[in-house]
C-alpha cells in the first residue's frame, strides 16, 4: 500500500492476470481470520455451545497449531475468481503455483434471473472431518456446489431454493456452517457435517392430510431430495 498522501489512491499495482473470455462476477480471497494459529480452538469452543456432538468429534482430531499454520500458509494468498462460465482459484503472488479451473454447469433456468449477480457467488468453507483441505462453495442458479481445492473434486451439490441464489456467507467461527439468500425471499442455513436429506419430512397443510410439497420457497423440504455428497439444509 502506498502511504504517500499526494498519490491519487493508496494502492500500488503489483500484478495483472488475464483470464481468457472471463467476465468476472465475484471475488473471494482466502479468509484472513483463518490465518490465526488458534482459530481451530475458537471453532471448537463455538461448537461446544451449539453442537456438543461435533465438539466431541473435534476433540478426537489431531489439531495442532503447526499443521493449521501449514495449511493456511499454503492458501493464504489464494483467490477465487468467479466468471460466467468458469471459476478460477489463483495464487497471484506465487509464480510457481498452478491455477485451478472449474467449468461451471449450464444454468437450468433464466426466467427469473433479473441481474447479472444472480449468476454466481462464491466463498470458502471447511469440513471438520477433513479440516486441512479447504472447500470452495459456489452457486449456480438455485444450486450450491462444494469443491475440494486439494483433490480438485466436487464433494457435493445442494438444492435449497426455489429462486436464484443471490448471496452466500460462512459463519465466522464455524466454517462448516453457511447461509444463502435467494430471490424466493428465503434464507437457508447449511451444515457440512451432515448429508443431504433424500426424503420429504414436511407437515401437512390443512385441510390436506398428506405431506406438503410446497418446497424451499416456503421453508420446507424440496421434493426430489436436497442433493448429493456432503451438506444438509437446516
Amino acid at each position: 500500500m502506498n502511504q504517500d498522501p499526494q498519490q491519487p489512491h493508496p494502492y500500488v499495482l503489483k500484478q495483472k492476470i488475464k483470464l481468457e473470455g472471463a467476465t468476472i462476477r465475484h471475488l473471494a480471497p482466502f479468509p484472513e481470520g483463518w490465518l490465526d494459529g488458534a482459530y481451530w480452538r475458537a471453532w471448537h469452543r463455538t461448537s461446544a455451545l451449539f453442537d456438543p456432538p461435533l465438539a466431541k468429534r473435534l476433540e478426537t482430531k489431531l489439531f495442532t497449531t503447526e499443521t493449521w499454520k501449514a495449511m493456511t500458509a499454503q492458501f493464504q494468498n489464494a483467490l477465487v475468481v468467479a466468471g460466467d462460465q468458469k471459476i478460477y482459484i489463483l495464487w497471484p503472488f506465487d509464480a510457481e503455483s498452478c491455477p485451478v479451473m472449474v467449468q461451471l454447469p449450464p444454468v437450468l433456468s433464466t426466467k427469473s434471473q433479473k441481474v447479472p449477480s444472480d449468476k454466481i457467488n462464491a466463498t470458502w468453507a471447511l469440513n471438520p472431518d477433513n479440516p486441512y483441505e479447504p472447500l470452495v462453495l459456489f452457486t449456480v442458479d438455485r444450486l450450491v456446489y462444494i469443491f475440494n481445492v486439494c483433490t480438485r473434486k466436487l464433494e457435493g451439490c445442494l438444492r435449497g431454493h426455489g429462486g436464484e441464489i443471490t448471496s452466500i456467507a460462512v459463519h465466522p467461527f464455524c466454517p462448516h456452517i453457511f447461509i444463502t439468500t435467494s430471490r424466493d425471499y428465503t434464507s437457508r442455513i447449511y451444515d457440512l457435517t451432515r448429508t443431504p436429506q433424500k426424503e420429504l419430512n414436511n407437515p401437512p397443510w390443512p385441510p390436506m392430510t398428506v405431506q406438503s410439497r410446497a418446497g424451499p420457497a416456503f421453508a420446507l423440504d424440496a421434493p426430489g431430495g436436497e442433493g448429493f455428497g456432503i451438506g444438509n439444509i437446516s
